[in-house]
């Protein structure tokens, strides 16, 4: 009796990758090096030819899998296969700030996590599921992370193409990152630029010594007050980089450290105020719908701000969130 195989036609989502690496989708108890050799003896095909694992395929191409690889029919994900039909999707009800084929964009809430159970990715799964995925190599994701108590615009790829755009739009700087927060103390307009370090083992982010053993990666932030009181600043900050816990820890070392951030040197009680407000494109880039996003102050945010600098803040403050430009 002769070697039986499995097909899986690749979609869209699978263009252009490595063999080994969407093979790796399609048999994730399977070694690596057991793949390999199932290259080299011909249990794994494409369109009937043995490869080489750095091999490209593309879509339309057909690969072969023995079932010989893990003993029983091969569970393979048709390329194209699902029903249409949403998943659960109520926990996103009247968050999703934008949705198109490539590129889906939630409104995160304060204390929400973006990875692992119960969190964002794991809801944006279930509202997901039963779609056709077109390819068997790409899952969708976050594209960039928030921190837990942060809330705002949170960017999911679902699509190769728009993960792929995304991320060279926050590589090269033309996705513009817009967050609004409470600092302490009177904080004048400025440009931060900082070399930062992460202290793995703390979890948390310090200014680096500049040395060669702890040289530091830059971090840009441009912070403008939008309104002023005797012991509190509420500003707009736009970040040109992403590090980790960035806005945070440049406030801390500029001498303004978020309102609530005990983490990183306040001394008020409660938690910190930070909001990713909006994103803007800047020049038009296939994979990325949108030119402009915002997403609402959380209501918790809202009452601070009118407590302690009156409703013509909140008013300026939802105008130039809502606006493409600088105040």
């Amino acid at each position: 009796m002769g070697t039986r195989y499995d097909r899986t036609v690749l979609g869209s989502n699978d263009d252009g990758r490595r063999i080994d690496r969407v093979v790796r989708r399609l048999l994730q108890d399977v070694p690596l090096s057991r793949i390999y050799r199932a290259m080299r003896s011909g249990e794994i095909t494409v369109n009937g030819r043995r490869v080489q694992g750095d091999t490209r395929v593309y879509e339309g191409d057909a690969i072969e899998l023995a079932e010989s690889l893990h003993g029983r029919p091969t569970a393979v994900r048709k390329s194209d296969s699902g029903t249409g039909v949403k998943g659960d999707g109520s926990s996103l009800a009247g968050r999703i700030v934008h949705e198109d084929d490539d590129l889906l964009v939630v409104n995160k809430r304060r204390g929400e996590l973006t990875h692992g159970p119960g969190s964002l990715d794991a809801a944006v799964h279930a509202y997901l599921a039963g779609r056709p995925t077109n390819g068997v190599s790409f899952r969708p994701g976050p594209t960039h992370r928030l921190d837990r108590n942060t809330s705002g615009l949170l960017v999911f790829s679902l699509s190769l193409r728009g993960a792929q755009a995304a991320a060279a739009a926050f590589r090269d700087g033309t996705m513009l990152k817009r967050y609004v927060a409470l600092f302490e103390g009177v904080l004048a307009a400025d440009a931060w630029d900082d070399l930062l370090s992460r202290d793995r083992a703390h979890r948390v982010t310090r200014q680096a010594g500049g040395a060669a053993s702890d040289p530091g990666m830059r971090a840009l932030s441009r912070v403008e007050p939008i309104a002023i009181n005797a012991t509190h600043t509420l500003g707009l900050v736009r970040i040109a980089t992403g590090r980790t816990h960035q806005i945070r820890a440049q406030a801390a070392i500029h001498g303004h450290p978020l309102a609530g951030d005990r983490k990183y040197g306040s001394t008020e009680s409660g938690s910190y105020l930070l909001h990713a407000a909006s994103l803007t494109v800047a020049h038009p880039r296939e994979g990325i719908g949108f030119s402009h996003l915002y997403a609402r102050i959380p209501e918790e945010f809202r009452l601070r701000v009118r407590e302690d600098f009156g409703p013509h803040a909140l008013q300026r403050l939802d105008t130039i969130i809502r606006c493409c430009h600088e105040p």
